[in-house]
């Protein structure tokens, strides 16, 4: 419990757990985070987890150098109705991620918390204006059958979920914690804008689901801004000859020369990312797999590696 910092001793009576984490979209925490934010939720904890990541680079200011901040998940709490809202701004896979999650459960556990839902993206082919789909994971299948039938919510067939939000499934199915990820669909060509509509979408069904009101009406100024972006991103498409929403004809399978120029400047940020710390090569290798454009950066992609040998 040394890496578990409490802020306060009250007492918190059998809460659930909304857990999130920076995903695609900011699907997640952006709901997650609106919800701390209207409920006026406080700072219960902080989850520290700097051992477990071996730092990749420095950042230098005006030539100095430093060391980049140590990272952690901070819990927040609302006693009525009681809510434990855990928010981390960074992903981690693999072995540090599993024992992210299970420091995590711990605080969990000292509360009694017996349900927990996470939230994610779920990229498909839509127009952006279309209302989200949701689609719920679950670590057991009567929880999967709850959500069915109290809210109609159906399962994710199939596929894969990555990161934290899939290792928090299985780590809390060890500790017997019935855990759920819900994941709102958006646009696939819009994944690396912040997506209020799907994170609306999501908040909608928590709200239910735990018994809480909040006032949407700073998300729906934020989903007509968005509204405003993305009309001129589909405008790119289609001035390509390309119908978003059909999969025959998405960018996907165009060339690089022919992909809208925030795609391309999406994938150039991800490079100068990479460069700097190589846990962003992941996200580059993602990026470039999603518009089949592997092939065409292969080379610059593997030399990322190879300045380091």
């Amino acid at each position: 419990m040394q890496n578990i910092k409490y802020y306060t001793k009250s007492e918190i009576k059998n809460p659930v757990m909304i857990a999130c984490w920076a995903g695609m979209g900011n699907v997640g925490l952006g709901a997650a985070d609106y919800i701390r934010a209207k409920l006026g939720a406080k700072l219960l904890a902080e989850v520290g987890i700097g051992d477990l990541i071996s730092p990749e680079f420095i950042t230098v200011e005006k030539g100095l150098s430093s060391m980049q901040s140590a990272p952690s998940i901070s819990v927040y709490y609302k006693k009525s109705p009681p809510i434990l809202i855990a928010l981390g701004q960074e992903q981690f896979y693999g072995r540090p991620g599993i024992a992210t999650m299970e420091r995590l459960l711990d605080v969990a556990a000292k509360y009694n918390v017996k349900k927990v839902f996470t939230c994610a993206a779920f990229p498909t082919y839509m127009n952006y204006k279309t209302s989200p789909s949701v689609y719920a994971a679950a670590n057991s299948a009567p929880v999967l059958k709850w959500l069915k039938d109290k809210m109609g919510i159906p399962p994710m067939e199939d596929g894969h979920i990555s990161g934290l939000n899939g290792l928090l499934l299985e780590a809390s199915k060890k500790k017997k914690i019935d855990t759920v990820c819900l994941l709102a669909t958006l646009p696939m060509y819009a994944i690396s804008f912040p997506n209020p509509r799907a994170s609306k979408a999501l908040i909608k069904i928590l709200r239910e689901l735990i018994g809480f009101q909040l006032d949407m009406t700073d998300l729906d100024l934020s989903i007509q801004e968005l509204d405003r972006t993305l009309e001129k991103v589909e405008e790119q498409l289609k001035s390509l000859g390309i119908e978003e929403g059909t999969k025959d004809t998405h960018p996907a399978q165009k060339k690089s020369d022919e992909l809208p120029k925030v795609i391309l400047d999406k994938i150039e940020k991800l490079f100068e990312e990479a460069k700097k710390d190589k846990k962003a090569a992941h996200r580059l290798k993602q990026e470039l797999d999603r518009w089949d454009l592997f092939k065409v950066y292969e080379d610059r992609f593997l030399d990322l590696f190879r300045e380091n040998q």
